[in-house]
C-alpha cells in the first residue's frame, strides 16, 4: 500500500451552482520500478471519502498508456466525483435565507416609513438598514468554502436591494426635515404681520360726533327753509 497527495484545480465555472456544485476529476496513475524501469501493475486506487468541505466518490479501472519506447504499459484510471456534504449545503442555505430575509426587511422598513410622520422614525429605520448592509457581507463570508463575492448565491441582488432601501430612506428623511422646517417657519411669518394701525384722536371724535347728531338742529333748519319759501304778507 502506498499513499501520496496531489493537487487538482477544480472547474471554477461550476462555482455559480454553490452549494449544489459538483465536480468531476479524472486521472491516470502509472507506477514504474526504479530498479529496472518497468511498469508495475496497480490493483486498486482509492481516495478519502469525506472531508470537512467535500464528499468524494471514486471509481478506478485498469488501463494502458503508451510508453517512451512505444509499448503499452499498464496503468490505472481514477474517476473522482466531488460534491458538497449535506451539512454544508444546509448551513449555506440557512445563511442564504437569512440574508434575503434581512434584504426584504429593509424594503419593509421603507414601506413603513412612507406611511409614518416625523424624521426621527425614518432615522431609526435608516440606522437599521445600514446595519443590515454591514451584516450581509459577513453572512456571505461565513458560508463554508464559498466562492468569491459574485452573483452565484445572490450577494449582489441583496446588496442592491439594501442599498436602494437606504437611499430611499435618506430621501424621505430629508423631505420630512424640510417639511418640519417649513411648518416651523410659517407661524413666525404670521406673527410678524403688522396689526392694523390705531385710529387717531380726531377720527375717533368725528365718528363719535357723527354717531350722536342732534335731531333738534335738523328740525330748526328745516323750518327756516320752509318760512323763507312762503310769500310775504300771508
Amino acid at each position: 500500500m502506498f499513499q501520496f497527495d496531489d493537487d487538482h484545480v477544480l472547474d471554477v465555472h461550476q462555482a455559480r451552482l454553490y452549494p449544489f456544485d459538483t465536480y468531476l476529476l479524472t486521472s491516470t496513475v502509472r507506477v514504474v520500478s526504479t530498479a529496472d524501469n518497468q511498469s508495475l501493475p496497480i490493483q486498486r486506487l482509492s481516495t478519502i471519502s469525506i472531508t470537512s468541505s467535500f464528499v468524494t466518490v471514486s471509481s478506478d479501472t485498469s488501463s494502458f498508456v503508451r510508453g517512451s519506447n512505444g509499448t503499452q504499459e499498464p496503468s490505472r484510471d481514477l474517476i473522482l466525483r466531488i460534491s458538497r456534504p449535506p451539512e454544508a449545503r444546509m448551513y449555506a442555505l440557512l445563511l442564504f435565507g437569512a440574508s434575503w430575509m434581512l434584504a426584504h426587511a429593509c424594503m419593509a422598513l421603507v414601506a413603513f416609513s412612507w406611511h409614518l410622520e416625523g424624521a426621527e422614525t425614518v432615522l431609526k429605520h435608516l440606522a437599521s438598514t445600514f446595519i443590515v448592509i454591514l451584516i450581509i457581507p459577513q453572512l456571505r463570508a461565513a458560508m463554508p468554502d464559498a466562492p468569491g463575492f459574485d452573483d452565484a448565491i445572490g450577494f449582489f441582488p441583496q446588496m442592491l436591494v439594501t442599498t436602494a432601501s437606504a437611499l430611499m430612506l435618506i430621501a424621505m428623511m430629508v423631505k420630512r426635515e424640510l417639511q418640519e422646517l417649513d411648518e416651523s417657519a410659517t407661524p413666525d411669518i404670521e406673527d410678524r404681520k403688522e396689526a392694523p394701525a390705531p385710529l387717531s384722536t380726531g377720527l375717533l371724535r368725528m365718528r363719535r360726533g357723527g354717531a350722536s347728531v342732534d335731531i333738534n338742529h335738523i328740525r330748526n333748519f328745516s323750518r327756516t327753509l320752509s318760512s323763507l319759501g312762503r310769500p310775504a304778507g300771508i
